[in-house]
């Protein structure tokens, strides 16, 4: 904000800000693409505002780069909570070794 000095007292003008955009970067629906790649996390999770979310969702219409990454992101989320909700089963199977089977068939051979 630019503070202006007038006779009757100060006004308050809102300064236009000067949206720099690096190369490729594009400016769609009021958020920039560095904007979505830092937010895509809590975007994904659902846990921006609404009118955030709303910003990102229009950017996304527009500019296929930032979709892609979205679903590139949503894809390793997906896996990444796949693997913590099912680890792989053989990492925590007992591993059976030579005696195990060796013992196993010698006491169901003397049960008979």
């Amino acid at each position: 904000m630019v503070l202006l000095a007038v006779t009757t007292g100060f006004l308050l003008v809102p300064q236009q800000e000067q949206l720099v955009l690096k190369p490729g970067e594009r400016n769609c629906g009021g958020i920039t693409c560095t904007e979505i790649h830092e937010a895509a996390a809590e975007f994904i999770a659902g846990h921006l505002q609404p009118a955030v979310a709303e910003k990102i969702e229009t950017h996304l219409t527009q500019c296929k780069r930032c979709r892609d990454y979205i679903d590139e992101q949503r894809h390793q989320h997906a896996s990444t909570e796949w693997d913590e909700i099912h680890p792989v089963a053989h990492a925590h199977a007992p591993r059976h070794t030579v005696w195990d089977w060796t013992s196993t068939a010698l006491l169901s051979v003397l049960a008979r």
